[in-house]
């Protein structure tokens, strides 16, 4: 939106020609205007999944019963792709202005001076208030939550030739997420706040103060997040239970466990804050005889700002847990039962945030006032405040967590005394854990700032020839400017990355055979791996120009400057900042348990454990800060006079130049002291020549 706001004096023209002077009436023109754009984009994803399988098996039969079979399969999977775009525009233009002009053959009167027969003046003050936002946010948040159960029972009382129960249990967990979200806000602000008056009279002008007040704020907003959090839990429990006491078959069970999350995000942010504030006082005074311009009181108070954040946060939590138990009341001739258990864990995080913001502002306070009489000219006091403060803030973040838990427990019990077959226990467990972050940020601050005070006072000399007994001075009035400037950029890009592995394998076998027992078999593998690549990078650049300057122009007559008093304070500042921080914790405990009471004809028992732990972690951080200050406080007075024309004076004197009692007097001629007579000549000439 694109608005041009133009709101002038109470009287913008005055425009009289005759012989009274017109009556320049007071002005006051107060501005306030506001002028915000919002833009939000937003998705929100939650899934919840919730799956319970549950299998019970009790048979009855007494001689030569076949064991129960048990089979469960089950699979979840959830799928979320989210994009959030938005885009905020704020455009503002602000003009306070007032442009009199008064054209008069008598006296002017501005400003609380009568010369003439004025009906009465006063002065200006205009104030202008502007305000300018741009705010837009685009967010994703996605949560996804996964829970499966599984556990099967299987009972027997069977007393002789029994088969062994089978038991087999398949879950498999899969989510994936996608998301992207882009956020651009723009602020553009231009305002002028003006006093230009023309004053133009046959005899005495005098101009009237002058007080200006600007104060503009611009600011531009932009932030892009995404959010996800995946939660995946399974539970597999497997339990036999067989009272067969001769000529038993063992039981048999197995688990086969997957999870897998994979989330990958987006977030682009940019913010660009531009604004351009001038604050004048430029008056045109031009009389016939004396002219006294009025004081000015200007005050400048801008403020600039552009923030971006670009941010993705994600959690990933999985937890599995596969319990098998097996107990057989089996006395002679007992088949041992087998447990084999088979868990996977993958987690996958891709992230990625960029943010850039640019904070450009250009500050003007100038008082110009332009004075010409035919008499005497004195310009009257400047006073000028510029407060202006500029501010580009950029940050990127990545922030990604990751916990995996898997616990596989295997108990195996046997009461077998006589010609007992040994268990056989089998355990598999990975964990895979991958984060990428890649994290960007950029920062510019261009600040540029002029308070000046330049007046221009043209003034005839003094018509001495004719009587007059003035010299025609101009008198200019004290300046007095304070500056003070304040200028940042900032950046930061960070990374932060925890992975957290945990994982329990335990096994226990016992076996109460006495005579022709066989060992039991134990083994467990467990594989760890978490990867995680990080890379941070930051640049922050703050520019600024500062001039503060007092340079009064004066041409003509004798000329005395006012006193000048200038105050400049400037600060600049760059600050950038990348970061990365990764954690990774992997905690794995293997525990094989075998106990048997046999004496005789034994079978010895075999165990077996491999682990294998990976972590591997690349990190790359760069920042760069720049900052360029060029600060001018500056007093240049120009003064351009002829003088009064005394040589002239000189030249033309007769008593210097031919005076006839020193070079044509007979009676210096043939005297003596003729000598004494020519040195006086030559002085005379020596007079002439350098008058």
């Amino acid at each position: 939106m694109r608005s041009r706001l133009i709101a002038l004096g109470v009287s913008l023209v005055l425009l009289a020609i005759g012989g009274s002077a017109p009556a320049f009436a007071q002005s006051t023109a107060d501005q306030s205007l506001d002028n915000s754009a919002d833009s939000q984009a937003s998705n929100t994803s939650s899934t919840d999944q919730a799956a319970s399988q549950s299998q019970s098996s009790n048979s009855s039969c007494q001689y030569g019963c076949g064991g129960s079979g048990q089979a469960q399969s089950l699979s979840q999977d959830a799928t979320t792709e989210q994009d959030a775009s938005s885009e905020a525009n704020a455009y503002q233009n602000g003009v306070n202005a007032n442009v009199p002009v008064s054209v008069s053959g008598d006296g002017v009167s501005v400003g609380g001076y009568d010369v003439g027969q004025p009906n009465g003046g006063g002065s200006s003050s205009a104030e202008q208030d502007l305000d300018n936002e741009a705010s837009s946010e685009a967010s994703n948040a996605a949560e996804t939550n996964q829970d499966a159960d599984q556990t099967q029972t299987s009972s027997s009382s069977c007393t002789a030739g029994c088969g062994g129960s089978g038991q087999y249990q398949a879950a498999a967990q899969n989510a994936q997420t996608d998301q992207d979200a882009d956020s651009d806000a723009t602020a553009k602000q231009n305002g002028v706040n003006a006093n230009v008056p023309v004053t133009i009279g046959g005899g005495k002008v005098n101009g009237g103060n002058s007080s200006a007040k600007q104060d503009l704020d611009n600011e531009a907003e932009s932030e892009a997040s995404n959010e996800a959090e995946t939660n995946q839990d399974a539970d597999q429990s497997q339990e036999s239970s067989s009272e067969c006491g001769y000529g038993c078959g063992g039981s048999g069970q197995a688990q086969f466990l997957d999870q897998n999350a994979e989330t990958e995000q987006d977030a682009d942010s940019e913010a660009t804050a531009k604004q351009n504030g001038v604050n004048a006082n430029v008056p045109v005074t031009i009389g016939g005889g004396d002219v006294y311009g009025g004081n000015s009181s200007a005050e400048q108070d801008l403020e600039n700002e552009a923030e971006s954040e670009a941010s993705n946060e994600a959690e990933t939590d999985q937890d599995a847990d596969q319990s098998q138990s097996s107990n057989s009341e089996c006395k002679a001739g007992c088949g041992g039962s087998g447990q084999f258990q088979a868990l996977e864990q993958d987690a996958e995080t891709e992230q990625e945030a960029d943010s850039e913001a640019t904070a450009k502002q250009n500050g003007v306070n100038a008082n110009v006032p332009v004075t010409i009489g035919g008499g005497d000219v004195s310009g009257g006091n400047s006073s000028a405040e510029q407060d202006l403060e500029n501010e580009a803030e950029s940050e990127a973040s990545n922030e990604a967590e990751t916990e995996q838990d898997a616990d596989q427990d295997q108990d195996s019990w046997s009461e077998c005394g006589y010609g007992c077959g040994g268990s056989g226990q089998a355990q598999k467990l990975e964990q895979d854990a991958d984060t990428e972050q890649e994290a960007d940020s950029e920062a510019k601050a261009d600040q540029e700032a002029v308070n000046a005070n330049v007046p221009i006072s043209i003034g005839g000399g003094a018509d001495k020839k004719n009587g007059d007994k003035k010299d025609g001075s101009k008198g200019g009035g004290d300046s007095s400017a304070e500056q003070e400037l304040e200028n940042e950029a900032e950046s930061e890009a960070s990374n932060e990355a925890e992975t957290e592995q945990d994982a329990d394998q335990d096994q226990d076998s016992w076996s109460e055979c006495g005579y022709g027992c066989g060992g039991s078999g134990q083994s467990q593998k467990l594989e760890q791996d978490a990867d995680t690549e990080q890379k941070a990078e930051s640049e922050a650049k703050a520019d600024q120009d500062a001039v503060n300057a007092n340079v009064p122009i004066s041409i003509g007559g004798s000329k005395g400057g006012g006193d000048s008093s200038a105050e400049q304070e400037a600060e600049n500042e760059a600050e950038s900042e990348a970061s990365n921080e990764a954690e990774t914790d992997q905690d794995a405990n293997q525990d094989q348990n075998a106990g048997s009471d046999c004496e005789k004809g034994c079978g010895g028992s075999g165990q077996s454990q491999k682990l294998e732990q990976d972590a591997d972690t690349d990190q790359k951080a760069e920042s760069e800060a720049k900052a360029d200050q060029d600060a001018l406080n500056l007093n240049l007075p120009i003064s351009v006079s002829g003088g009064d024309d005394k040589g002239k004076k000189d030249n033309g004197d007769k008593k210097d130049d031919g005076d006839k009692k020193d070079n044509g007097n007979k009676k210096d001629d043939g005297d003596k002291k003729k000598g004494d007579k020519g040195k006086k000549g030559k002085k005379g000439k020596k007079g002439k020549k350098y008058g």
